[in-house]
């Protein structure tokens, strides 16, 4: 089943079949963040599949900095504020920080 699904995501054209690949799998974060990517280049809301990517791996800071910049964009300063916060935590790199500081 997992096969079949990386197999539909990859041919996913749109996030409403990128989304459907990922409930054919099991829990699977990295699916949910590529569908939050596909989503947000459609100008779709990608908040629901971030929060998904993080349901199942809470500490990736990836999905905590993309997450952050949707809450942003939404005029949501404080809960960006605290996922950058945590993704900080989890990435000492220059991306969280750097995203903090903008």
């Amino acid at each position: 089943m997992r096969a079949w699904a990386d197999l539909s995501l990859r041919s996913a054209h749109d996030a409403t079949s990128a989304v459907r690949a990922c409930a054919l799998t099991p829990p699977n974060p990295e699916c949910w963040r590529a569908a939050a990517r596909m989503s947000e280049q459609e100008a779709l809301d990608s908040l629901p599949l971030w929060r998904r990517s993080l349901e199942l791996d809470p500490s990736n800071a990836e999905a905590l900095i993309a997450a952050a910049a949707t809450l942003e964009s939404a005029g949501r300063i404080d809960d960006a504020e605290a996922l950058l916060l945590r993704a900080a935590t989890w990435n000492a790199l220059w991306p969280p920080r750097w995203s903090l500081s903008s």
